[in-house]
């Protein structure tokens, strides 16, 4: 069997079956109930619910666990108990109001964006270190992108200091005049 992700075990029954199970904390005072996961740790949905199970925030009041899930945009959902059988659905939903909140209704860059690290090429093609590297990039890409289209400022729309140098005269966004760095 494969190596798998961090805080994920398996259970193996007497018949042979696998189960696995998402357990933070676990062996610890602060340790969580079992997360259980699909039994398959090569399929496209596996990789999901890791990431999912990521955004899981569980708190314990008394002998009850309250469970919420964090989506994309920030915001905390609550949610059923993962024994129950609408936990994966009810992550499922809230994953897609985030998705549609973060990327305004999926019109903007930020969309292109999302819909690109939600793909299968993003999660399961590219390596832990390329897909770092590439959300460092993708995060820096955006916030220019957010800078430059601002409407309100019109020295926004200007290349950077650094490129106005080695780049020689822009013109001024306003008066059409030139400027050197």
């Amino acid at each position: 069997m494969v190596a798998l992700p961090k805080y994920v075990k398996k259970r193996t029954k007497p018949n042979g079956r696998i189960f696995l199970y998402y357990e933070k904390f676990r062996g610890t005072p602060r340790a969580w109930p079992r997360v259980p996961l699909p039994a398959d740790p090569f399929n496209a949905e596996f990789a999901l619910r890791i990431e999912q199970c990521g955004r899981l925030l569980a708190k314990k009041d008394g002998d009850n666990w309250t469970w919420q899930f964090v989506d994309i945009a920030g915001r905390a959902h609550d949610t059923c108990d993962p024994k129950n059988k609408n936990f994966w659905p009810e992550v499922d939903a809230a994953e897609k109001i985030g998705r549609e909140l973060a990327a305004g209704k999926r019109k903007t860059f930020a969309a292109l964006i999302i819909e690109y690290k939600d793909s299968d090429a993003y999660k399961l093609v590219l390596g832990e270190g390329v897909r770092k590297a590439t959300t460092s990039i993708l995060r820096t890409f955006a916030l220019a992108w957010v800078v430059r289209s601002w409407p309100h400022s019109p020295r926004s729309m200007h290349r950077p200091r650094s490129m106005r140098t080695r780049d020689g005269p822009v013109p001024h966004a306003t008066s059409g005049q030139c400027s050197r760095g």
